[in-house]
């Protein structure tokens, strides 16, 4: 999953949290969170992922990536399957975020879109 974000988006914040409770409850071990943050210096993602003890990864992505994936708003989030097709997508951030992301995610776990279990020996990502 990428997570688009920045540092004093508190809409980011909030979804991240929630992102994390769903994780948790659905037991989704195998999602791996790719916090990508294009509006920040790397010692400020490094700092703030430090404070706050940010669990998943977390890189500084160019605007270019960004802009690539269509990122206007944030949070930006795009779950992509181990084949590269985007599963989900939402932008931004409403009061029924974790309702609709827990109903999304689990209308494709009961589709067998998402794997339970994905083998990532030799799964390489990479954001040029």
């Amino acid at each position: 999953m990428l997570d688009f974000w920045h540092i004093g988006c508190a809409p980011c914040m909030k979804a991240h949290k929630q992102i994390m409770e769903v994780q948790k409850e659905l037991k989704l071990n195998n999602l791996e969170i790719i916090g990508m943050n294009p509006l920040n210096r790397k010692w400020q993602i490094r700092r703030f992922v430090k404070k706050y003890d940010y669990k998943n990864i977390n890189l500084y992505c160019s605007k270019e990536v960004a802009s690539k994936y269509f990122v206007r708003y944030y949070p930006t989030i795009y779950i992509i399957n181990v084949n590269g097709v985007i599963m989900y997508s939402n932008t931004g951030f409403s009061s029924n975020f974790k309702e609709e992301f827990k109903a999304a995610i689990q209308k494709k776990l009961k589709k067998n879109i998402i794997p339970q279990k994905i083998d990532t020996k030799d799964k390489r990502i990479s954001f040029r």
